[in-house]
């Protein structure tokens, strides 16, 4: 037969066991701040991603060619967000217009599958956060019974 002491341990050890395991099922269960977590460290690689300046020249150096190019392209987005002169709406507004009105759809076309694909992710992590929850319950309630029993 055991000894108190014994049966003291044993129930000691348990509690400690089932507190655990609930800690473990409580942080699972605080998904905003394991969401927070997760998007500081996504902040982390970004900032760890971003090149510096010694990265830079070296791109540019062994492309020159394409960097020519990205600035012309962002000469040319910049000269279409500024406003128009009446010169410039006299000799060019036509072309101009439906370069910007062809730049918005684009944009909005973009725009529109970004967020279907953010919905689409949206929902697909909350059926599977939702799934976990279920899961963790019943494991939570199975351990917790048979440690009342």
């Amino acid at each position: 037969m055991n000894s108190s002491a014994e049966i003291e341990r044993e129930l000691a050890a348990t509690r400690e066991r089932v507190s655990a395991e609930l800690d473990a099922l409580a942080y699972k269960l605080d998904v905003p701040s394991r969401a927070k977590e997760r998007v500081g460290g996504a902040k982390n690689k970004l900032r760890n991603a971003a090149p510096d300046a010694a990265d830079v020249q070296r791109t540019v150096e062994q492309n020159p060619l394409g960097t020519v190019l990205g600035g012309l392209a962002a000469g040319v987005l910049a000269g279409l967000l500024l406003p128009r002169t009446k010169l410039e709406d006299e000799k060019v507004g036509p072309v101009a217009d439906r370069i910007r009105d062809e730049a918005a759809a684009t944009g909005r076309e973009a725009f529109d599958r970004a967020k279907q694909v953010a919905g689409d992710a949206a929902d697909a992590a909350m059926e599977s956060g939702q799934e976990q929850t279920e899961e963790l319950q019943e494991t939570a309630r199975a351990r917790l019974s048979s440690v009342r029993d």
